[in-house]
């Protein structure tokens, strides 16, 4: 149990770490000259352009793109693109779809809080973000689904001119660009997933098609509440589309919160139409403000990792799932040289060895995440 916690609790604060660094787009108009249609590698699906992307991130930048036929646009983009579709979360779609959940009449369905967090984990979750000089980050997607999309960066004489909205399809090419500010490289769940977007600078890389309302997309948040007089933190999203009100969504949201510990709402997703209502109005406020709340989750984070149980746990993981060359392999990953800890020995000597080594160099969270990775079984169980 305290395993699962651990890397539970992990997760959530990376969520509040990345959040912060949500509107730190530095986001650039570029003069490249226009993406070239007989160079451009089609876009067939969301999945396949991630995957390659995973693949070989670095040869990408500067390539050009362009979609086969109409994509769905969104003006919501995923909490951390790409995530979805990274092999690490399939764990998390899988347990998901074995989750109990409440059936609405209208047809939303619920969820308790642990099962939503597990599907956060797996990549769902949009957020909506303001203009940078008049550049506005969107999302294109062929699922209709914006948490699984591709970002795109749509510079305003392209917004304008084509009167774009949300649940417009468009159809044309792009270039694919890199973002100079990275997601959290302390957490093994994002530091290997690039940050780039796709281009779209002048109007006539793209043709308009028509709106489809059926665009999905995952306002989330983090709700903070009370279990037997302790304060815990888990994440919290809803699926919408352009049919679904407000007014409906926010009902739900109060009486989810008060059916949950009398939770509240942290963070919100849609910084200038807030669906939340929540504590911190954008990444800035949260970052500035917030302070306290992310000290709590990193100060509860590392209790957990120092409690005996939780060492335990660990040490058996590592000598029931790893072999002495695993370990080599895991502690490469989590940025710590074998050689400072590797002697040699026997199996359960060279885990201890390697565990203390991980908790001088205070990266037992990474650890737990490898694990997860690796052998779920190891968590959830």
């Amino acid at each position: 149990m305290s395993l699962t916690q651990a890397y539970h609790d992990t997760r959530i604060l990376e969520a509040a770490v990345n959040y912060t660094k949500a509107d730190e787009n530095t986001l650039a108009p570029t003069d490249d000259a226009p993406p070239d249609t007989n160079q451009a590698e089609y876009i067939h699906s969301d999945e396949q352009f991630w995957k390659n992307i995973f693949a070989d991130p670095e040869s990408y930048w500067d390539k050009d793109f362009k979609t086969g036929y109409q994509v769905t646009l969104s003006e919501w983009v995923a909490r951390v693109p790409g995530m979805f579709w990274h092999s690490d979360s399939q764990q998390f779609h899988e347990l998901a779809e074995k989750s109990i959940f409440k059936k609405l009449p209208n047809g939303l369905r619920v969820y308790p809080p642990m099962t939503k967090s597990t599907i956060v984990m797996g990549g769902t979750g949009t957020l909506k973000l303001s203009p940078i000089l008049d550049l506005r980050l969107c999302s294109i997607s062929t699922n209709k689904n914006a948490s699984v999309g591709i970002p795109v960066l749509i510079h305003p004489e392209v917004w304008e001119y084509h009167k774009l909205k949300e649940g417009d399809t468009i159809n044309g090419t792009f270039r694919w660009k890199k973002m100079e500010s990275q997601w959290a490289q302390n957490f093994l769940s994002t530091k290997n997933i690039v940050r780039g977007y796709l281009e779209l600078r002048h109007p006539d890389q793209i043709t308009k098609g028509h709106e489809d309302g059926e665009n999905m997309f995952h306002p989330f948040s983090i709700m903070e509440y009370e279990k037997n007089s302790l304060r815990y933190y888990d994440f919290m999203f809803l699926t919408m589309n352009t049919r679904i009100t407000r007014d409906e969504l926010k009902d739900f949201l109060r009486t989810y919160a008060l059916e949950n510990g009398n939770g509240r709402y942290l963070i919100e997703c849609d910084i200038n139409n807030p669906i939340f209502e929540g504590q911190f109005t954008d990444p800035a406020h949260f970052r500035n403000e917030g302070k306290e709340h992310l000290q709590f989750m990193e100060t509860r984070l590392k209790d957990i990792l120092k409690g005996e149980d939780i060492q335990e746990e660990v040490l058996t993981a590592l000598t029931t799932y790893y072999s002495p060359d695993d370990l080599n392999r895991v502690s490469t990953s989590i940025g710590i040289s074998p050689a400072l800890w590797n002697i040699g020995g026997a199996m359960a000597d060279v885990a201890v060895a390697f565990l203390n080594e991980v908790n001088q160099k205070d990266n037992l969270h990474q650890l737990i995440e490898a694990i997860q990775r690796d052998h779920h079984e190891a968590i959830t169980d």
